[in-house]
């Protein structure tokens, strides 16, 4: 009843360093309790798996773990020693943040207090968002755009409002200094930024990415007259590239919450530079992410992916970079080179971006002429994947149009055409958009009418095994599963698009959206129709709402291809063979079922419906373990909603990628089936399984030390692996 009670209140918050909390409705007042407990049980987690140096396990494999903290946001980057015969985690090497710091290193060995790295010395580079225009991060090298964004009282910014309003401030020097690192003003009345124990921000999604010699795995058989071919016939091939690089220092990049994707040296922790996408700048979330008081404020928070591409008539290694909430974007850096020796070559690191935002002049791709947003380009999570195609014999990224929340504060989000879903097709070299393939395109309609949204990252399939890529697979948030056809190599207005798959109605989920495609399906070996059979798992963990049990029963698919336009499309779940999946009460899980996929059927579905285990859905992509055809399932099982018991659960299976059935050389397979895996007591996910040293056994990193025996054994079992040997042997020379 008095404004300055309120004000009085407010300041009384603000200088006892707490926060204020207003709540006009009964679900305010829930949701600023849920956020006052969450602040008070404030704990150090990971929710990324651990990244391996090597997916061989030896004496000197290491893993990579990034994590927060939730008591102010800060992130760490650390070095794991592994077990050599368990892989089991047992000593960190370092942890990156605290190098970079400075101070004490609880996490690590570093007793002795490190010197915290000037921040006048970093090597911080950004770019204008187009080929060419790599810069240092500092503030006389910015452009007038950027500089009026950071120039910005970040508690002023209302995006939500049309049009957005904010206010000008004059600390954007100091801003800028700062996200370089400088810890000044965390302290000063004015400005008073937003107060840290790290200047690394949090890693939430970002899993880390292992850089050293190439590993992409090309050969030198593309076809005759193409740029590579030509190159290898000039001594300039793909296996000289690899032999040059073979000694290349090993770089551990992740991207984190305070606007940067980090570079680390992977030996010391030491970082060699940092990425400011001008995505994060142009949307003000960087300049947010200072306020002082504020809490996580999204920027770069996505898994960075590393590819091997000729381009610009040589062959390179590059990261393509998403955003997740931080930005509706995608970015490209050539790291052929890790090392920088000056913020001088930024030009040759930062190659462009692609977002959605639009020119300064206004219109552009997609873009009504004067637009500040264009409509295309989503919310990007892990929305990008590389492919080389036979249209002017490019190398592309194909970029997901990507997810529009319904609650956001970007007004660009409202914008977006409804329903609307596409894959965006961009040259590699230049960043500019060779055509968008729209999902309404397709020719088969969608089951009941039901509009799709939120297509997820695609996956590229060669059928000629010379490495063109003729189609791309892709899921959307509806259920649908999406087949790009980039085949034609004369006219990108000829590429096609098929509705391949749902799995709503016809004996599936009830409504479009209960079973959502949230990750990029993974193409293995059909032995009935010679194909690729693309499986995948439904479930998505990323709005607060998923964070409950109460969802549709979800599930896992093999979904048999049928060229393009074929009559078969779209497939149906009752089309499909279903497998029965089982628990016992140690949380070993059994397929109780042996049915084959006769060619009568059009793949294979697992149901996700343990009793006991309420909410459980797919966590990522389905790893394939490609000499047996098996497929490696992950998924998560949340605890629910209870801020007071927050975290998740995991469960690890194994099938065969033809029919979802178990194993048949497992030792306890019988006609009624066999183990599979298991249910883990782990904080945090599994990572990707290793090989140990002559094989015969596959191991996973980052399961927890106290493991029910029962599961393991059946993990053990479920994966297996040849032990290596000689296949067969001939006299090369004969000398006497």
């Amino acid at each position: 009843d008095d404004d300055r009670k309120i004000d009085d209140m407010w300041h009384a918050a603000i200088n006892s360093r707490g926060q204020f909390f207003t709540a006009s409705s009964p679900q305010e007042l829930v949701s600023a309790l849920t956020n006052i407990i969450a602040s008070i049980i404030a704990r150090k987690g990971s929710s990324t798996p651990a990244t391996i140096s090597i997916p061989l396990i030896t004496d000197s494999t290491t893993a990579y773990k990034a994590g927060y903290d939730t008591t102010d946001w800060s992130g760490t980057l650390t070095r794991v020693a592994l077990d050599p015969v368990t892989g089991a985690e047992t000593s960190v090497i370092w942890d990156a943040a605290c190098v970079l710091t400075g101070g004490v290193c609880p996490s690590s060995p570093l007793s002795v207090p490190t010197t915290p790295r000037d921040p006048n010395s970093r090597i911080m580079l950004t770019a204008d968002g187009t080929p060419g225009t790599g810069k240092p991060f500092r503030w006389a090298n910015l452009s007038m755009q950027q500089r009026q964004r950071l120039n910005v009282d970040p508690s002023t910014i209302r995006l939500d409002l049309l049009p957005p309003v904010w206010v000008a401030d004059v600390y954007g020097p100091q801003r800028v200094d700062y996200i370089r690192g400088d810890r000044t003003y965390e302290t000063t009345a004015v400005p008073k930024f937003r107060a840290r124990s790290s200047v690394m921000g949090a890693v939430i999604k970002g899993e880390p990415e292992y850089v050293s010699s190439p590993t992409t795995g090309h050969r030198d058989i593309f076809p005759s007259g193409s740029p590579e071919a030509v190159a290898a016939a000039s001594n300039n091939s793909y296996a000289k590239f690899q032999n040059d690089n073979k000694l290349r220092p090993p770089t551990v990049y992740v991207s984190s919450n305070d606007g940067s994707m980090h570079a680390f040296n992977a030996v010391n922790g030491v970082e060699r530079w940092a990425y400011v996408p001008n995505i994060v700048i142009k949307n003000y979330n960087l300049t947010k992410s200072t306020e002082s008081g504020v809490g996580l404020v999204p920027t770069v928070d996505d898994r960075p992916r590393q590819f091997d591409a000729f381009i610009n008539g040589s062959w390179k290694t590059l990261l393509i970079g998403t955003t997740r909430l931080g930005g509706r974007g995608v970015f490209a850096l050539d790291v052929t080179t890790p090392t920088l020796a000056s913020e001088a070559g930024a030009s040759s690191v930062a190659m462009w971006e692609f977002s959605n935002v639009a020119p300064d002049s206004g219109g552009g791709t997609d873009c009504a002429p004067g637009a500040r947003f264009c409509s295309a380009l989503g919310y990007t999570y892990a929305s990008a994947n590389v492919a080389r195609i036979g249209y002017q014999n490019k190398w592309v990224a194909l970029v997901s149009s990507g997810y529009f929340p319904t609650n956001s504060l970007d007004p660009s989000s409202r914008e977006t055409a409804a329903g609307r879903t596409s894959m965006m097709v961009i040259d590699l070299e230049t960043g500019q958009l060779i055509r968008e393939i729209k999902t309404s395109t397709a020719p088969q309609p969608l089951p009941g009418g039901f509009k799709t949204f939120g297509l997820s990252t695609p996956v590229v399939y060669d059928f000629g095994s010379n490495q063109i890529d003729d189609i791309a697979v892709a899921g959307d948030l509806a259920g649908n599963l999406w087949r790009f056809d980039l085949s034609d190599s004369t006219d990108p207005n000829n590429w096609k698009v098929d509705l391949m798959f749902a799995n709503y109605g016809s004996g599936g989920a009830t409504l479009a959206g209960d079973q959502p495609f949230s990750f990029n399906p993974t193409a293995l070996r059909d032995p009935v129709s010679r194909g690729p059979i693309f499986t995948i798992g439904t479930g998505k963990y990323i709005g607060l709402p998923d964070r409950s049990a109460a969802i549709p029963k979800q599930a896992f698919y093999g979904i048999r291809d049928y060229g393009t336009n074929s009559a078969n499309y779209p497939i149906k779940v009752s089309d499909l063979v279903s497998q029965t999946m089982v628990q016992d009460a140690n949380g070993v899980r059994a397929i109780t079922t042996e049915n084959a996929v006769p060619a009568t059927k059009r793949g294979w579905r697992i149901p996700i419906n343990i009793p006991s285990e309420p909410g459980e859905r797919a966590e990522r992509r389905v790893y394939p373990l490609f000499s047996t055809n098996r497929a490696l399932l992950y998924t998560l099982i949340p605890k629910g909603v209870d801020p007071c018991d927050p975290g998740n659960r995991f469960a690890l299976m194994v099938v065969d990628g033809a029919t979802g059935s178990a194993s048949k050389n497992a030792s306890n397979y019988t006609t009624t089936g066999g183990n599979v895996g298991g249910v883990l007591s782990s904080p945090s996910p599994p990572g990707d399984p290793m090989s140990q040293v002559g094989g015969g056994q596959l191991i996973i990193p980052g399961l927890p030390p106290a493991l029910n025996a029962d599961v393991l054994d059946a993990i053990n079992e479920a994966l297996g692996d040849d032990v290596w040997h000689r296949g067969a042997w001939r006299e090369l020379l004969n000398i006497h």
